[in-house]
């Protein structure tokens, strides 16, 4: 008889993973995705906050550019919330009123502080396009409240946001 070679009957390296080497693995792959998810997450709260201070530095803007180009005397502001900013025509703020432009800020920021000579409202002068009040109002982040932007709105009518 032929003899039989006890070599290829041994037991082989099979070259697969251990289940130390696949828990590693696992374990990297998860705290990378936790840091990716965070890092996108603040990045969205961040984007949020940007949008809802450039609405209300628009409706600033425009409340000033249609008092000063009102042929029929009517004047236009910008009356602040802690969750809402509207645009109104007139001097007097009337939340009802079917002419108000009222934008809702996201559910990730609000308004923290409406520094305005004591008031939550603007409105502009006509010719001159003067604020009827100067100040700040700061927006921050409801996540992350030492997370801030303000508008800054000048005696002259300027709006400027500052970090």
């Amino acid at each position: 008889m032929s003899e039989i070679n006890l070599k290829n009957y041994t037991k082989k390296d099979k070259g697969g993973f251990t289940l130390m080497e696949i828990l590693v693995v696992i374990g990297i792959s998860a705290l990378i995705l936790t840091a990716t998810i965070t890092t996108f997450s603040a990045m969205g709260d961040m984007q949020s906050l940007d949008k809802d201070v450039e609405v209300a530095e628009s409706y600033l803007i425009k409340a000033k550019n249609q008092t000063v180009n009102a042929r029929s005397g009517i004047q236009y502001g910008v009356h602040f919330a802690s969750s809402t900013v509207t645009l109104f025509d007139g001097t007097v703020y009337s939340a009802g009123s079917s002419t108000n432009s009222v934008y809702r800020l996201s559910n990730k920021s609000e308004i923290s502080l409406i520094g305005l000579s004591g008031q939550s409202r603007v409105y502009f002068e006509e010719v001159t396009g003067k604020p009827s009040a100067t100040g700040t109002v700061t927006f921050r982040l409801k996540s992350n409240p030492s997370v801030t932007k303000s508008l800054i709105i000048h005696a002259t009518g300027l709006v400027e946001v500052s970090n």
